[in-house]
């Protein structure tokens, strides 16, 4: 029995988010029903005409999900796709994705009806629309982190935490620091974190001295270490991960989150400003406030901003890249105060973007 055709229409500047999101629904419907997608490598086997392929594809087609994002409606192209099909008697969906609101979209694609997909129950309205219009009965399962992988892979990141910052985040570093305050040895702290992961039923690898799961690896360090364990998170999925390395932290330490560094390592390009009385300046009368030494203080943290710094032979050091270091002076932590300090910051150019990089 021959499958049933749908033409993903898109923007190749699109490929990545399309060629997951295809994979994804190919998956979730049971390889039931042909995705064509022009630039996913398969449709369109090699040595064949582009143009022929794509009107091939349109000719078998009962549905085009045409993919409204602000790379697409830059382009001419979705257009004709649309009204190609629209005149060959093809049901064509528009639908609003990484940003874009088919409300806004001018006639005649918005004269149809569509949708836009800005979570996971929206995501789930593409299998509720093969199901209608083939007789099918698959459930719709897409996840919360499903829908957040596509929308960062696809640029789109209203829905992060961090917005558009994360772009600016490298890594996230937290450390546990003080020996004596830890309910177990370090590499009890790592079983530790391995049984956090089987009851949060998450994949996992490693070894006594590390365990890694999707964008977060703990391990320990040198047994005479200050820092017998550290954390290392990818920002795209602190949502989840901040949650857990926390939760694993007070699985280790007596004191739970309170006084431990959550480092957020920024990309080459962004500098800070480390004159005190200049960024002190910068920040009167936003609801920050001086703590010790040249420590600062907001919603209940202690907050400071600084280079990393390596040393090399004869005594040189490299001035690397800007961190900046964030304490909860309590056993609590709130990931949408870390964001609002670090908008604040960039908003009074305590932080910046920078294309220098200063050597010493």
């Amino acid at each position: 029995m021959t499958k049933p055709t749908i033409f993903f229409s898109h923007s190749s500047a699109d490929k990545e988010v399309l060629l997951k999101l295809k994979a994804l629904f190919c998956e979730k419907t049971g390889g039931t029903i042909e995705v064509f997608l022009s630039s996913d490598g398969q449709s369109i086997p090699l040595g064949k005409n582009w143009v022929h392929r794509v009107q091939e594809a349109l000719d078998e087609a009962k549905i085009m999900i045409v993919f409204l994002t602000p790379n697409s409606l830059r382009s001419s192209w979705i257009y004709f796709e649309a009204g190609y099909a629209y005149s060959k008697n093809i049901r064509v969906v528009p639908v609003g994705f990484l940003g874009a609101d088919i409300s806004s979209v001018a006639p005649p694609i918005s004269l149809l009806q569509g949708f836009n997909i800005e979570s996971k129950d929206s995501l789930d309205n593409l299998i509720a629309l093969v199901n209608d219009a083939f007789s099918y009965n698959h459930k719709g399962t897409f996840t919360d982190e499903e829908y957040r992988s596509l929308a960062l892979e696809g640029g789109d990141f209203a829905t992060h935490p961090l917005g558009d910052l994360v772009q600016l985040v490298n890594e996230i570093h937290i450390e546990i620091t003080e020996r004596d305050n830890l309910n177990c040895t370090a590499q009890d702290g790592i079983a530790l974190a391995r049984g956090v992961f089987k009851k949060r039923n998450l994949e996992n690898r490693g070894n006594e001295n590390y365990v890694e799961s999707f964008g977060l690896t703990a391990q320990t360090t040198d047994s005479q270490s200050p820092r017998p364990v550290r954390f290392t998170l990818d920002p795209a999925m602190i949502e989840t991960t901040i949650p857990l390395a926390i939760e694993i932290i007070r699985e280790i330490r007596k004191e739970g989150i309170k006084g431990i560094s959550i480092r957020f390592d920024f990309i080459d390009t962004v500098d800070c400003e480390n004159k005190n009385h200049k960024l002190t300046a910068r920040l009167f009368g936003t609801g920050v406030s001086l703590g010790e030494e040249e420590g600062l203080i907001y919603s209940g943290m202690n907050f400071k901003m600084s280079h990393l710094i390596s040393f090399h032979g004869r005594g040189s050091i490299k001035q690397g890249a800007v961190y900046l270091s964030v304490t909860p002076t309590e056993d609590v932590f709130e990931l949408s105060n870390a964001s609002e300090l670090m908008v604040l910051l960039f908003s009074k150019k305590v932080l910046y973007e920078s294309e220098k990089w200063v050597e010493m």
